[in-house]
């Protein structure tokens, strides 16, 4: 239905083409803080209207120093990874909700909506 995925470097901008809707789905706990500024300003360059990012809650529960979310931090590794980029370590909810609140503040955002939905954020960014 008028869908077109490509598989690319997602921080390579000859990648992207412009687009109504740039999902971001389960990306940004790969990345290296500095690479999730570079993604989000690409996805805004190439977005008609909206960015949509959706990140798994366990990256909040894993973020928390104690023994628990440290072996729930190991298995999400050895589960989640992609086999291209190591997760060096985990945002907490705050950090995220920073890291939300800092896109909302780029060029060209006009409107941000956070929910939570079945154990995901789910970040909407209005152009």
């Amino acid at each position: 239905k008028n869908r077109n995925i490509k598989r690319g470097n997602i921080l390579d901008r000859a990648a992207f083409q412009k687009a109504d809707t740039v999902l971001l789905c389960d990306i940004l706990h790969h990345l290296k803080l500095k690479d999730m500024y570079t993604l989000m300003s690409l996805a805004l360059e190439f977005a008609r209207e909206k960015v949509v990012i959706i990140e798994p809650v366990f990256v909040n529960i894993a973020a928390k120093n104690n023994f628990i979310s440290r072996i729930i931090g190991n298995i999400m590794k050895r589960i989640d990874s992609d086999g291209f980029n190591d997760i060096e370590r985990w945002l907490s909810k705050e950090e995220y909700i920073d890291l939300f609140e800092s896109f909302r503040k780029m060029d060209g955002v006009k409107e941000m909506k956070v929910r939570n939905f079945r154990n995901h954020d789910f970040v909407e960014l209005t152009i």
